[in-house]
């Protein structure tokens, strides 16, 4: 196949990996995406392959682009960006390559998930409140991502970022919420910047394989 041929998202078999750390903004304002040569992995996060094996074919190669939502930027509102991935030919796993602003699987920003929770799990402001500021368009009738966030934080989200959080004997998503606030220097009363720079810090911890910068 050739590099960077168009295909099919496979998520069973789909590893992220970070990128580069740019801002939604400053990243929807390229006019393409950065390299495919600077955004190859140097090893393949699941068998170690090297990108370039010594004397060998590429081991690691493009694998098209796909579509992905990033809400969170204002209520009911959302961009689309294009994401690179690669393939790895020896046990063919798929490699997405995130920027930092995004955590995998989730549409929106990590900068947002890390807010809405320290409001409504430290401080105790209702998701009403926060649904007009961040939330879905009044369309839809109920907000459930935080829920779903505080339930899978340090696990599904995350969970690379402190050893051990997503043991089955976890504590409670708050207490979680404060290990990881702790691992990134972030507190409650933190202000919105550095509230992002916390969320893209979880994110680089959160078990990845940087790609070269």
């Amino acid at each position: 196949m050739a590099d960077g041929a168009s295909t099919a998202l496979a998520i069973s078999d789909m590893i992220n990996v970070r990128a580069f750390a740019l801002d939604v903004e400053c990243f929807c304002s390229l006019d393409s995406l950065p390299s495919l040569a600077s955004q190859r992995p140097t090893s393949c996060p699941c068998c170690q392959q090297p990108a370039y094996p010594p004397g060998r074919r590429l081991g690691i190669y493009g694998h098209g682009t796909f579509k992905r939502q990033v809400r969170g930027i204002a209520p009911g509102q959302w961009l689309v960006i294009f994401v690179r991935r690669f393939r790895c030919t020896r046990c063919g796993v798929t490699i997405s390559v995130l920027p930092d602003f995004l955590v995998a699987r989730r549409y929106y920003l990590g900068a947002t998930i890390l807010r809405v929770l320290i409001e409504v799990l430290l401080k105790g402001t209702s998701v009403a409140q926060l649904r007009e500021s961040v939330g879905p368009s009044e369309r839809a009738p109920h907000w459930h991502a935080p829920g779903a966030w505080a339930r899978d934080l340090g696990r599904g989200i995350w969970s690379g970022a402190v050893p051990g959080i997503a043991k089955a004997t976890a504590p409670s998503p708050a207490e979680r919420l404060q290990k990881l606030l702790g691992a990134a220097g972030l507190h409650k009363r933190s202000l919105d910047a550095e509230i992002k720079a916390a969320a893209d810090k979880l994110s680089c911890a959160n078990g990845s394989t940087p790609v070269p910068a």
